[in-house]
């Protein structure tokens, strides 16, 4: 971390010093597809196949496969939720700040990663900010 108190937000959110970033695309032309939506979000416009959801801490990552989710999602100031429906089904809410962004791409397919920050300090203005995830089983279950 930086010598400041605490360090950037970047430090904050990837960990200690020298912590493996993501995996970028490492061709230009891809580099050129990625878009900027703050620390909470990996954004590849060229279209993704899986969502990777971080929570922190020993949560592990859940990792969604795009081809199964559902029609149905809502969005709300500070809040939203989409359906990955297949023989499990999931539910994915995510609380915030500016979520809009991360809605619009996760709904295009196009949202790579999603990261929970640890604590809420702020963020980036105007950027997307995840203060909480959740990733809820709503498998229909037969009735006894």
């Amino acid at each position: 971390m930086s010598a400041d108190k605490g360090g950037s937000l970047k430090d904050i959110l990837n960990g200690r010093p020298g912590k493996t970033d993501p995996a970028v695309p490492e061709d230009e032309e891809e580099k050129e597809l990625r878009q900027d939506v703050g620390p909470c979000g990996w954004v590849w416009a060229k279209g993704c196949k899986a969502l990777d959801i971080e929570r922190g801490g020993k949560e592990p990552v859940v990792s969604l496969q795009y081809v199964y989710l559902g029609v149905l999602s809502e969005f709300s100031p500070g809040k939203f939720w989409v359906l990955f429906v297949g023989l499990q089904s999931w539910k994915v809410t995510v609380e915030g700040r500016n979520l809009r962004p991360l809605y619009d791409r996760l709904n295009d397919h196009c949202l790579r990663r999603i990261r929970q920050a640890d604590r809420d300090f702020g963020g980036e203005e105007g950027k997307p900010f995840v203060t909480k995830i959740e990733v809820t089983d709503v498998t229909p279950r037969e009735r006894e």
